[in-house]
């Protein structure tokens, strides 16, 4: 099954190279970017595609800049590279890669091919996620290479610095930059090689100043790159032609998790702020309510600074913590009447006298009693003023006070 394309361009054709996860080429192929899916048809481009820039129309080298942060000279990096270049800065796109102190590495391209590159790939509707040059795919840190890529060459002089050519000017291209080659140079060569190479190859061992180390690669050179396509250390999709990039490696299902925790979470927060709006409101309208109420009741009273201590005061309550007058008694005395199966028929409270007085229905004349023991447990002074039956229920009136009850 296809999961990857790598695709390069030159300045007339392209050549392909289908694989499989593993790496495994599938197909491979020269010619027109239409040609491409003749001989592996697919329904839908559902796998990864990348790109490759050939080396002779990339410029790809380094430049000294200020001591600013990157972000800060990415305006002037096409002036500071212009003594380098063989057309007028406008006509060319200008990537940015790796900085070392005040060295930045860049890769320059004529921005109509680059552009034209990016409408044909649209065309056939191909995204790639990233497009690498071949010259930064191949670069080795700390020594100069040669890779032999059929009929042409790749020499690396520098990790930042790399030249490609056909294959009959290589040793030509050796010569004229030996004093920025390393004293050692591999060589690597792959399955494909043109049968010049071996000759080109022994004209450039009789340089004195160089030691060739030959290397064998399974494949081609493309595929060779292909598989180095995440390792490239500039990307030439950036500034105005980034695309946005999926992420499947191993760190994306957490990053999934952490935007989803974050959702969750917003969406509580949101949740409790709806919460708290809807209990402010009702505490808003229960407040007014209250208001209208005591209003109706006390109308001459002009002072409700502290509704609550109002009421009290009217109802023979000095302070809400009181055990005395009618909330006290009440809130003590009403607690015990559910449990005891009671129902409250009416309430009455002298003031004067500072008793509470419950007429209250049971099934049974036991309940009323256990009720006035209960209370007198509390340390209340309860007792039964009347009791009658009716329709088998018993219906009597309770006398309650506060102090009193059991010693």
């Amino acid at each position: 099954m296809v999961e990857n394309l790598t695709v390069r361009f030159f300045p007339d054709s392209v050549d392909w190279i289908f694989q499989d996860k593993n790496g495994r080429c599938l197909s491979s192929g020269k010619g027109q970017l239409e040609e491409m899916f003749v001989d592996q048809p697919l329904d839908k481009v559902s796998f990864k595609v990348s790109a490759i820039l050939a080396g002779e129309q990339v410029l790809l080298t380094s430049i000294t800049v200020p001591s600013k942060p990157t972000r800060q000279i990415i305006q002037v990096v096409p002036y500071l590279a212009e003594e380098q270049l063989a057309s007028d800065v406008e006509d060319c796109f200008f990537a940015i890669g790796k900085r070392t102190g005040d060295e930045l590495s860049i890769a320059v391209v004529d921005r109509a091919w680059f552009e034209g590159i990016l409408d044909s790939l649209k065309a056939v509707n191909l995204s790639p996620l990233v497009m690498a040059v071949e010259t930064d795919l191949l670069s080795l840190p700390d020594q100069s290479a040669i890779y032999i890529d059929d009929e042409r060459a790749h020499l690396l002089l520098s990790a930042r610095k790399g030249l490609s050519t056909e294959i009959d000017q290589l040793s030509q291209l050796v010569t004229l930059t030996s004093p920025e080659l390393t004293e050692t140079v591999s060589v690597v060569r792959f399955a494909d090689d043109h049968p010049k190479v071996e000759l080109v190859l022994d004209e450039i061992a009789t340089l004195d100043t160089l030691n060739l180390v030959h290397e064998s690669q399974p494949g081609s050179c493309l595929e060779y790159m292909a598989s180095r396509i995440n390792s490239s250390s500039l990307d030439m999709l950036q500034g105005p032609y980034a695309v946005r990039k999926k992420q499947n490696g191993p760190g994306s299902w957490i990053k999934t998790v952490v935007w989803a925790t974050l959702g969750v979470l917003l969406f509580q927060f949101c949740l409790m702020l709806a919460e708290g709006i809807y209990i402010n409101n009702q505490a808003e309208a229960l407040a007014t309510e209250s208001e209208k109420l005591y209003r109706s009741v006390y109308p001459r009273d002009k002072n409700i600074s502290n509704m609550r201590r109002r009421w009290n005061g009217h109802l023979g309550q000095v302070s809400p913590s009181a055990k005395t007058g009618f909330m006290g008694l009440l809130s003590q005395a009403a607690a015990p009447i559910r449990a005891n199966g009671l129902e409250i028929q009416n309430i009455n409270y002298n003031e004067s006298r500072g008793d509470l007085v419950f007429q209250l229905e049971a099934q049974r004349s036991e309940q009323l009693m256990l009720y006035v023991e209960r209370l007198s447990d509390q340390g209340m002074d309860a007792e039964i003023g009347t009791i009658s039956q009716d329709d088998g229920r018993v219906r009597g009136s309770i006398r309650i006070r506060s102090g009193g009850g059991r010693k």
